[in-house]
């Protein structure tokens, strides 16, 4: 029922072969490097960026950039601790393929079975369907009208955050589409300490902290003085303000966790060559699914985002959370690891677009050249209407693009009558568009005439194809 990728017999067999030796960077690789953190830092506001490139175990390059906390203009260094957000997905993952090693959990197992008293229609949901975001079950934190400011600001235990989503109707049959779902991640959590018979973060802390010597990672409990911690920030009309002071019970084992660029580094290149995680829970972690079509479904069975950038394997997850924002990556065959840790979330470019371009520089492929095309009123018509999202949503099922003024593309979120604001793409040609604030997104449309009938989007290291579902000529 579970695939393993290529990339599971190459990882195996790095382990079991000399390391690759780490090649320094050139100068003109640092310098491009220097330039490019320089100007999404100032370009993109961040009060801090971290940025660390490891391969074969050796720094290839570690810098840091602005203020861990702007009241008291503290210096941000490669030391300081970040929140890590859905990152800590990631260890939520790693645990329960160590406790499936362990014969302790079952990935065919349900909900119900770990969790008894779990009474929502979400409780047939399978381990494996949480793991992979295909359970249904909607997301706490994003899908519930209201409630997103009460999450920022309020204490909760794990039994009033569970109720908060309980109940709901699932949005679609377990493994029929993907969605990504902070509730199932949480539930995750909670089968975790169910099965092992202590707290989650006690558990991390043992199995996966510890073995991996990651010395200054933590629980994310912001109540707690954590050593060089950055303040997190959002920015409002210009200005930064403090990003609220979350509970550490609200992400939870969704995304609470707390590390530095290093430990980061320690843990993606430890996972793969320490002799503490066997070799089945390397291939659970690399495992993918299929939905109930038939489509592969490429968020893996360990929390991982498995792709492919221009020709090499790439094993990724982004995180982003009220103050922060990160991103990790590992290419395999090259034994290459990036992270980027900042203390502002919702920033433009996102830190895994930041993180491609790093990963060009230093793999040696180009960057993308930016063309502003404008495009005839037939073409605008070829690609404008709405498309329906499916199987894999993100956030909302239909994308709409309009024809703007000056021969430009518009998107709009949600569909062409969304209340959402209309994005001006830039048109690339040949039915290819980049985001104007972000250009590694792109969206690419399929060569039908009169009226282009797909469009896929490359973002954040993954694929979501829309089908056109209007029909007017």
């Amino acid at each position: 029922m579970y695939r393993q990728l290529g990339i599971v017999t190459m990882l195996l067999l790095a382990l079991v072969t000399p390391g690759r030796a780490s090649e320094a960077l050139t100068a003109t690789q640092t310098a491009a490097i220097d330039k490019l953190l320089e100007a999404v830092y100032e370009g993109a506001k961040l009060p801090s960026l971290v940025a660390m490139i490891d391969r074969g175990g050796a720094t290839l390059y570690a810098r840091a950039l602005g203020h861990a906390n702007l009241s008291h203009a503290v210096p941000a260094t490669v030391q300081t601790a970040y929140a890590i957000g859905s990152i800590s997905k990631t260890f939520t993952g790693l645990a329960i393929a160590q406790l499936v090693h362990a014969g302790s959990i079952d990935l065919e197992a349900t909900v119900a079975d770990y969790l008894p008293d779990y009474s929502g229609p979400g409780r047939v949901a399978t381990v494996a369907n949480l793991l992979t975001h295909s359970s249904g079950i909607p997301s706490y934190n994003t899908e519930i009208p209201g409630v997103r400011e009460a999450l920022s600001r309020n204490a909760y235990t794990r039994q009033e955050l569970v109720a908060l989503f309980e109940g709901l109707p699932l949005n679609f049959a377990p493994g029929t589409r993907f969605s990504y779902s902070n509730s199932g991640y949480y539930l995750l959590g909670l089968i975790i300490e169910a099965v092992a018979g202590k707290d989650y973060y006690s558990h991390i802390e043992a199995e996966i902290f510890e073995p991996l010597e990651m010395n200054r990672s933590s629980a994310g409990d912001l109540s707690v003085v954590v050593e060089d911690m950055a303040r997190g920030y959002d920015l409002r009309k210009g200005a930064y303000v403090h990003a609220p002071v979350w509970h550490q019970l609200v992400p939870f084992s969704a995304g609470s966790l707390v590390s530095t660029a290093a430990d980061v580094i320690a843990y993606r290149r430890g996972v793969f060559h320490s002799p503490a995680i066997p070799d089945p829970v390397r291939e659970q972690l690399l495992s993918t699914t299929s939905l109930a079509g038939g489509e592969e479904n490429n968020y893996s069975l360990g929390g991982l985002v498995l792709s492919e950038f221009h020709g090499h394997n790439k094993v990724s997850h982004a995180g982003d959370i009220w103050g922060y924002a990160s991103n990790h990556a590992y290419y395999p065959e090259e034994d290459l690891t990036i992270v980027l840790l900042a203390n502002r979330s919702l920033s433009r470019p996102a830190p895994a677009s930041l993180e491609a371009k790093l990963a060009r520089i230093v793999l040696g492929i180009p960057q993308p050249e930016i063309r502003k095309l404008a495009l005839t009123q037939p073409e605008l018509a070829r690609y404008a209407g709405d498309f329906d999202v499916k199987p894999f949503l993100i956030g909302f099922d239909k994308l709409g693009f309009l024809a703007g003024e000056n021969g430009q593309l518009l998107l709009r979120f949600g569909g062409t009558e969304a209340s959402a604001p209309a994005i001006p793409l830039l048109a690339q040609g040949d039915g290819v568009f980049r985001a104007p604030f972000d250009d590694e997104w792109v969206f690419r449309f399929s060569e039908e005439e009169p009226r282009a009938a797909r469009v896929t989007s490359n973002y954040r290291d993954g694929t979501i194809a829309a089908v056109r579902v209007d029909r007017t000529p």
